[in-house]
């Protein structure tokens, strides 16, 4: 996708509170709830359990192109700076900015510095403009693309296209260590934005990881997620006080106009990660626990500073 729509995406407001726990890779999963006024105080920290694990290799969809997108709908024009020729942008002073468009890059080339490998990839390559990343299966089948940044206040968006949403899940980490679960020392650790469609209700929740242990925070927030349509995410992470983290997400379909209320705002207390700079990670959910994942694309990535 070009940079402009990647630099459209930023923007923000406040939202809707859904609460609810869960321990991810339990067999029980949070029911759902409904969210309507924003509130003005911060909703009191949840924690705790949520989705299972259990893969045909789809051909590339190819075209980068979000039919119908348009910056005026997706968000207001954000200036972050210049370009890098590896895709990426940074904002000067602001340690936090970061673009990503995957632009100008072959097909089948390796995502670009400075993407790394943590943990669990089978594939991450460039295919239309696009990134795309599948994880290795077994019985927790993730993968995880980190890119470093010192962000703890820190507000980020990105858009996503699943080709068979019944068996994936995206998520979207800020504040997040450069670690992959129990695999790596330190275990990772972070707060993560999760949309997925292999569990009811098919929407949008908020989870964290402490000491390599991903944790549901919220309950999934409903939103349809169909196979080859792409949806846009914004993702809020801003320190409340010395104790506690506010956390803010929503997701629509990209091309039509951002919605002005989050669908997910909760507040966590975990003590490692309050105030904690950290970094970017993309993570590829599958259900299929062997044989190849389907493909997952993400595009259009944009970090600075929250508002």
């Amino acid at each position: 996708m070009s940079v402009s729509l990647a630099l459209a995406l930023l923007a923000g407001c406040q939202g809707n509170p859904v609460q609810g726990d869960a321990t991810q890779g339990s067999s029980t999963d949070p029911s759902p709830t409904s969210t309507t006024d924003p509130p003005v105080t911060d909703p009191p920290p949840t924690s705790t359990t949520a989705p299972t694990s259990t893969g045909e290799f789809p051909q590339d969809t190819g075209s980068s192109t979000i039919e119908g997108t348009d910056s005026s709908t997706v968000g207001a024009t954000l200036d972050t700076g210049s370009s890098g020729t590896d895709g990426t942008e940074t904002n000067g002073p602001d340690e936090c900015g970061f673009v990503e468009s995957f632009d100008g890059l072959p097909n089948g080339s390796a995502w670009p510095a400075p993407w790394t490998s943590v943990g669990g990839v089978l594939l991450a390559d460039v295919q239309g403009g696009r990134g795309r990343l599948l994880p290795v299966t077994s019985d927790y089948s993730l993968a995880r693309m980190f890119a470093p940044l010192a962000c703890a206040d820190v507000e980020g968006t990105f858009t996503f296209e699943m080709s068979d949403p019944q068996t994936q899940g995206v998520g979207f980490y800020l504040r997040q260590n450069a670690g992959f679960l129990t695999d790596t020392a330190p275990p990772g650790e972070g707060y993560a934005s999760f949309s997925q469609a292999f569990t009811p209700p098919h929407g949008i929740s908020v989870w964290r990881e402490v000491d390599g242990e991903e944790m549901i925070l919220s309950q999934y927030a409903p939103n349809p997620i169909a196979a080859g349509m792409v949806y846009a995410v914004r993702f809020r992470v801003t320190q409340l006080d010395a104790t506690t983290t506010r956390l803010q997400t929503r997701i629509w379909p990209a091309g039509s106009a951002e919605p002005g209320s989050w669908d997910v705002d909760v507040t966590d207390d975990t003590p490692s990660l309050q105030d904690q700079p950290g970094g970017l990670a993309i993570d590829a959910w599958s259900q299929h626990i062997a044989g190849i994942p389907s493909d997952l694309f993400v595009d259009d990535i944009v970090v600075t500073s929250a508002p």
